[in-house]
């Protein structure tokens, strides 16, 4: 009688442990895939992240290889004639500097201070709409004539004349070279910006 009920006893023991066993089991099979299919998700998401990211930076070196230099417009030639009028007034003074002490004063440094100031202004304009040196030349050159007509019976002739029309010249190819130059330097300052720009959002 003890030996039935022992062996049942052991018999819905072993059920029991079997069913525990399996439904762990079970669990530990569907834990594992859980995480499995979580690990893989992440994998994906790691996986198309990096690829946004990869062509992203490649859509801004694309962009980077082909940004060019922006071509003047008339709001750089307003800005250009804005930052060249600060300074060209200078230009005159340094470039007849030592025509103060030339005989007869201060007649001779008056002739070079006209003759400058008369071309350098328009010049530099034309230099920053880029206008090349010989145009320019063949422009204003001929006006020296009439800008330093007052000086033409002044003594000791013709050096005064000669020294207004020498700096006449000068002025022509000093404002031209600051127009240009100021231009060069709005222009490249503006691309720069641009690929700074850039490269700020690729990073």
């Amino acid at each position: 009688m003890y030996a039935q009920c022992s062996e049942q006893y052991w018999k819905e023991r072993k059920k029991t442990n079997t069913k525990i066993n399996i439904r762990t089991l079970m669990t530990s099979i569907l834990l594992f895939m859980g995480m499995y299919g979580i690990r893989i998700r992440r994998i994906r998401q790691i996986k198309r992240i990096q690829a946004e990211e990869e062509e992203r930076i490649q859509y801004r070196k694309r962009q980077l290889e082909t940004l060019i230099r922006p071509n003047p417009t008339e709001d750089h030639y307003r800005t250009c004639e804005i930052q060249i009028s600060h300074s060209i007034k200078m230009e005159c003074n340094n470039l007849c500097t030592h025509e103060r002490k030339s005989i007869p004063r201060p007649v001779m440094h008056e002739a070079c201070i006209q003759g400058c100031t008369s071309s350098i202004t328009p010049s530099a304009i034309s230099g920053c709409r880029q206008v090349s040196e010989e145009d320019v030349y063949r422009k204003y050159g001929n006006q020296g004539y009439a800008q330093c007509s007052r000086f033409q019976n002044v003594d000791p002739r013709p050096d005064v004349y000669s020294t207004c029309r020498k700096y006449h010249r000068e002025g022509l190819k000093k404002g031209r070279l600051v127009g240009y130059i100021t231009m060069d330097e709005i222009l490249n300052n503006e691309f720069n910006e641009l690929r700074r720009q850039l490269e700020v959002e690729g990073n």
